[in-house]
């Protein structure tokens, strides 16, 4: 039960965060990891919620939208915006993130070559073990100091 409360919770962050994007409900709750097919439904569900609208209301006073998909476009763009991305969000926030990006909670919008249409998938195996690589890190387990971890080889993706 517990894990299915640190899911929920994830979730509403990440439709708390792409909505402060700018995004419409629906497609910030496709993209917190709701279903597709009811992420319509979901999406006025959330906004209802008084601690969502409570938490987006507090968001907009305190910076304006954040644009989290255009920092993933280009490698240069992610280098000059990770340092403002990072610096509007607490290390709870930047450990929620990594845990919905490790679980394969959170989506992302990915075009398609041809037909130019976004498809929403989870983030890829690779994506993953870097979230968990990071939250360790955050986290202290991966110290070099500490002797439990000394004798595991690095991931190299």
């Amino acid at each position: 039960m517990r894990q299915k409360q640190e899911i929920e919770q994830c979730r509403k962050f990440l439709f708390i965060r792409h909505v402060l994007e700018g995004k419409s409900a629906a497609r910030a709750a496709r993209l917190a990891g709701y279903s597709l097919k009811g992420a319509k439904v979901q999406g006025h569900r959330l906004m209802k919620d008084k601690d969502v609208r409570a938490a987006i209301e507090e968001g907009r006073k305190q910076a304006p939208p954040l644009k989290l998909a255009e920092s993933q476009e280009s490698e240069s763009s992610t280098s000059t915006k990770a340092p403002q991305l990072l610096a509007a969000m607490g290390i709870g926030e930047i450990r929620m993130l990594l845990d919905a990006i490790a679980r394969g909670i959170a989506r992302e919008e990915v075009p398609m070559p041809k037909g130019g249409t976004l498809v929403v998938r989870p983030p890829d195996t690779r994506t993953r073990l870097k979230a968990l690589e990071l939250n360790a890190k955050i986290l202290g387990l991966l110290d070099k100091d500490k002797d439990s971890w000394s004798s595991v080889p690095p991931i190299v993706i």
